[in-house]
């Protein structure tokens, strides 16, 4: 027995499971904790809720430095049994990496063209990523986004661009003392001065393994870039995460 409908009878159908495709869709959220807007080495907790118990779905983040290339990545998780994908708890069972790496889309984010490094030096704007969560059946469809900025400046730091002579920068100026050293070298002259001088209320930190090239963390992590020294394609050597 053949069922029949209306033209008119077929568009109200349709609009029906549009509107309550739509209501399940509204019923995701993508959340970045504690704010959407952070600077630009803290990290963020990134969690889904609403999804279907164990539902795997496919998280993205995508971002585009100031050349204009687009770095992106992906990975495959399994909600528990309320619904919810919390990056700080839950493992990648697939994509850019596996295991529990809760800022693991922003340091493994890739450019789809080889040897090329995230190129931020505008301070003033922030580095935007796009988070999203899509279904893993069928064409992959947004079930909700969310946008992270990640500020350069922190409150209070003042900018002012230096010209003088053969010298063009910035500099930036903290609210308070700067105690940033430039290299390895200089720390270890001061330990050494410091322990000459008796004191020991101090602590010194390192980071092996990150490689020769030392980013910004939870950044895109470039392991190879063109060189503009030696006009050669460089490996820079750092063991992933560590040099984010």
């Amino acid at each position: 027995m053949d069922t029949c409908f209306s033209h008119s009878t077929k568009t109200n159908l349709v609009k029906k499971i549009a509107v309550v495709s739509e209501e399940m869709t509204s019923q995701i959220r993508l959340r970045l904790l504690p704010s959407a807007r952070c600077l630009f080495d803290e990290p963020v907790q990134v969690k889904v809720t609403g999804l279907r118990s164990r539902q795997v779905v496919t998280m993205k983040a995508r971002s585009t430095d100031e050349k204009g290339m687009v770095f992106s990545s992906s990975a495959t998780y399994r909600a528990d049994g309320s619904g919810e994908v919390d990056l700080e708890r839950d493992p990648s069972l697939s994509g850019s990496y596996v295991g529990v790496e809760p800022m693991g889309l922003l340091w493994s984010m890739r450019a789809d063209t080889l040897l090329k490094r995230f190129q931020k030096n505008r301070s003033l704007n922030p580095h935007v990523v796009k988070f999203s969560v899509h279904e893993v059946e069928g064409e992959g469809s947004v079930l909700a986004e969310a946008t992270n900025e990640r500020l350069l400046i922190g409150d209070g730091v003042t900018r002012l661009p230096i010209k003088e002579g053969n010298i063009r920068g910035v500099l930036f100026t903290p609210p308070e003392d700067d105690l940033n050293w430039d290299s390895k070298a200089y720390m270890d002259q001061m330990v050494e001065r410091l322990k000459h001088h008796g004191k020991e209320n101090f602590e010194s930190v390192c980071y092996p393994g990150a490689g020769h090239y030392l980013e910004p963390p939870y950044g895109p992590y470039c392991c190879s870039s063109f060189h503009g020294v030696v006009v050669k394609p460089a490996m820079w050597g750092a063991q992933i995460p560590r040099s984010s």
